[in-house]
């Protein structure tokens, strides 16, 4: 997903414009109640006959930018307690924490940046302590990365302790990021309690998809497969078959086929006892 810093400036070059906008409809409102001849105008376009194509033009260009948001003198979806605009990032030097959130709605703005359209992502957030809270990110987000994010799709954030308006998106390749998933995971039965010693404290191997099944059971928005797996272990030793299961989530699916290369972890004196994982990943220790 891409950062907020682009959104940011689009935003104040929209005020900037709304802003001029603005002051040239008041300037001609003003001499146009004063009773000010045309040609004496302080505008140098009103000076001449093409004055009223551009006063309908800016005027036009007003009210769309008022309708966009860009007339407000606090941002959409700034907290009452503050004025923080929701998703706003997390300040340096302050304390932080990654937590799981889950979306539950997703809605595009109606604003779009070289042909990439923004989108307010409504979460529920679960801290590893502390109460749930709501939050919102407002970020420019590819077509094709928006189709994944599904209401219940569980989405890696980091958040101000001392203030949780101040939120975005985690850094999934960091090692705390990776471990907070891993626990929500097992938190919610995503990964059977028989799998849990060899997701967090075993190795990793390639692996390849022999054969699958759906099983027909879904939870937190993914779904249940049986796999058979070829593990064939780094150190050069025979490879063997295994079978496991894992709960993925839909737009996973076409990456876990039969043929499909993914990875197996286990505990080296236990080589059936398999966990899936699509991406390789270091244990967590």
């Amino acid at each position: 997903m891409r950062g907020f810093d682009t959104v940011s400036a689009m935003r104040v070059l929209v005020r900037l414009a709304f802003a001029a906008a603005s002051a040239i409809l008041l300037i001609w409102v003003v001499e146009g109640l004063t009773g000010t001849d045309g040609r004496e105008s302080i505008l140098p376009f009103l000076r001449d006959d093409s004055g009223r194509g551009v006063i309908i033009f800016v005027g036009v260009a007003w009210g769309l930018l008022l309708l966009t948001g860009a007339g407000r003198l606090v941002p959409a979806g700034a907290e009452a307690a503050g004025g923080v605009p929701a998703g706003a990032r997390p300040r340096r030097g302050r304390d932080t924490a990654i937590a799981v959130a889950t979306i539950s709605s997703l809605s595009r703005t109606g604003l779009t940046v070289n042909d990439v359209p923004q989108y307010d992502i409504h979460l529920d957030v679960t801290p590893a302590e502390g109460e749930p809270f709501p939050a919102r990110l407002r970020q420019l987000i590819p077509v094709e990365e928006a189709a994944a994010l599904t209401t219940g799709s569980p989405l890696p954030v980091e958040y101000e302790t001392a203030d949780h308006g101040r939120i975005a998106v985690a850094d999934p390749t960091e090692q705390r990021v990776r471990e907070r998933l891993l626990r929500w995971r097992i938190d919610r039965g995503l990964i059977p309690a028989d799998l849990v010693a060899a997701r967090t404290s075993g190795v990793t191997s390639p692996a390849s998809v022999l054969a699958l099944r759906p099983t027909g059971r879904r939870r937190e928005g993914q779904v249940e497969i049986e796999l058979r797996l070829l593990v064939t272990p780094e150190d050069g030793g025979a490879p063997w078959e295994a079978d496991t299961q894992a709960f993925v989530h839909p737009e996973a699916l076409s990456r876990v086929q039969v043929g499909s290369p993914v990875f197996a972890m286990y505990q080296p004196h236990d080589p059936q006892t398999v966990a899936m994982t699509v991406l390789r990943e270091e244990a967590a220790r």
